[in-house]
């Protein structure tokens, strides 16, 4: 009775440990965090924010991601997003927490309250929401030919330790202000928007109303930046300059006259107006539109800006005047008797293409003539190199086949006598053969000891057939027809066989 009793206490205490653990199961995923609410503990002081450890209220310290256990009745755990700064942005940290700033300072350092010196770089944060707001601004961005002079905002004033390099820079725009300055070469230009026009029919004398106008008001001229002249004419001229500003400069430029407009216009445009003034009253408005005088004016003109700018954060490399104005009433009859020289000069040259052209077409003519003579010269030459050619092609094939035919004579001729001498070789050989035909049948008849017996040999055997009329000889002993026969009558048999071979090695 005992023993089911314990075991039901048993199951009951393992599904309520089970229960009450995973009911404090927290998981946090890596793209949240999780903050923690203490609903047992001490009270916070009075403008606390966040509750330490053993106070009721939200704790400061947060939850990573990942598995946490906490008590389920003591705790009470919200998850958040976590902070994200993206690539092309800072974050600014405004702290809700922390101890209080000392002195005059109006940014916190780490551990104060207040807006953070410090910004946050791109990447992922877990702040507490309800310790931490984060605002994201720009990345300070320099370009190259630049560099960014700091501003302290807090402590006001130009930082003069070191400047910001071309680049990215984490920069807290609480801090600092950032003011970008062009270094290296710069370009500053004045260029006016209003000049007066000489048109192509007041240099020819076609609108004398027009010139008469413009003559008789001899201060109207143009030019951005304006100076009297030698003689006491108004006289304009439109510049560009060519400064130069290092970075070790840059904080001084900054900190004496604020940023680059402000150097334009408190520093190059001031000083430039005093060097047209003091460098253009030495000449005369004629003087000043004229080759030599003006390359002199604009050599001048740059000493004199440099010397004046000597003090300034910058340096001048050069000052170009683009284009010089001086009165109608100055510049109108230059034109015109410049125009005359050039129609002069124009004619002249006209002239003389003339009479280079009409040069050109006889020397045309000439050459045409020139290809017409060595034509018909190549043509004579062809036809004379063709006929010379055939000429010899003709006499060579004359004299080959006249040794053609010299050749077949001497080669019949060969033949002939290859011919006489085998007729005579063949009489030779008939006359030798029947010769020694005449001797071996002598040599026959006295072979068989007459002619009687030798005709008698030949009638046996080749007179009658062999087939009907056989004739053996047998030679026998003592006593027999050819042992009987006198020596005189018997056949020479060892002569008579040598006849035979004679006779058929004849016959072959």
């Amino acid at each position: 009775m005992k023993l089911p009793i314990i075991l039901v206490g048993v199951i009951l205490f393992v599904v309520i440990s089970s229960l009450s653990f995973f009911s404090g199961l927290v998981y946090v995923s890596p793209t949240k965090l999780g903050v923690i609410t203490a609903k047992f503990g001490n009270a916070k002081a009075p403008g606390k924010v966040l509750a330490s450890e053993g106070e009721i209220g939200i704790r400061e310290n947060i939850l990573g991601a990942g598995y946490h256990w906490v008590t389920p009745f003591m705790y009470e755990v919200k998850k958040y997003p976590v902070t994200i700064v993206p690539a092309n942005k800072v974050g600014v940290v405004t702290a809700k927490f922390g101890k209080k700033i000392t002195g005059d300072r109006y940014l916190a350092n780490d551990d104060e309250i207040g807006i953070r010196k410090n910004v946050l770089g791109p990447g992922t944060y877990r702040l507490n929401p309800f310790g931490y707001t984060v605002s994201m601004v720009n990345q300070t961005y320099i370009s190259a030919g630049h560099v960014g002079v700091l501003i302290n905002s807090q402590k006001g004033g130009v930082e003069q330790s070191r400047v910001l390099p071309a680049g990215v820079h984490f920069i807290n725009p609480k801090r600092y202000k950032v003011e970008v300055v062009p270094v290296g070469l710069n370009e500053y230009t004045l260029s006016t928007k209003q000049e007066v026009k000489i048109t192509d029919a007041m240099l020819r004398g076609e609108e004398e109303r027009s010139v008469q106008h413009f003559t008789n008001k001899s201060t109207l001229t143009g030019g951005e930046m304006l100076f009297p002249s030698k003689d006491g004419f108004n006289a304009g001229i439109d510049v560009t300059v060519l400064w130069e500003l290092d970075p070790k400069r840059a904080i001084s430029a900054v900190t004496k006259y604020g940023n680059v407009t402000q150097l334009h216009d408190r520093v190059i445009n001031p000083m430039l107006n005093s060097s047209a003034r003091n460098e253009g009253s030495k000449y005369t408005a004629k003087a000043l539109i004229q080759g030599d005088t003006r390359a002199k004016f604009q050599e001048t003109f740059t000493e004199t800006l440099s010397d004046y700018t000597k003090n300034a954060p910058l340096e001048i490399v050069a000052a170009l005047p683009r284009k010089i104005y001086v009165p109608v009433k100055i510049q109108l009859p230059i034109m015109q008797a410049q125009l005359k020289r050039e129609e002069m000069l124009t004619n002249r040259e006209i002239e003389e293409t003339s009479k280079v052209e009409a040069k050109l077409e006889e020397q045309k003519k000439l050459v045409k003539q020139e290809i017409e003579q060595v034509r018909a010269d190549t043509k004579v030459m062809v036809l004379s190199i063709r006929a010379e050619t055939e000429k010899e092609v003709g006499e060579f094939e004359a004299e080959t086949r006249l040794k053609t035919l010299k050749i077949d004579l001497e080669t019949q001729k060969i033949k002939t006598q290859i011919i006489d001498i085998l007729s005579k070789a063949k009489a030779e050989v008939i006359r030798i053969r029947g010769s020694k035909e005449s001797e071996i049948k002598k040599m026959y008849v006295d072979a068989f000891g007459g002619v009687e017996h030798y005709n008698s040999y030949i009638f046996a055997t080749e007179a009658l057939p062999q087939n009907k009329l056989p004739i053996q000889i047998i030679h026998s002993g003592e006593g027999t027809f050819w042992t009987d026969l006198k020596m005189t009558d018997k056949p020479n048999l060892k002569m008579l066989n040598q006849l035979n071979l004679i006779k058929k090695s004849l016959n072959k």
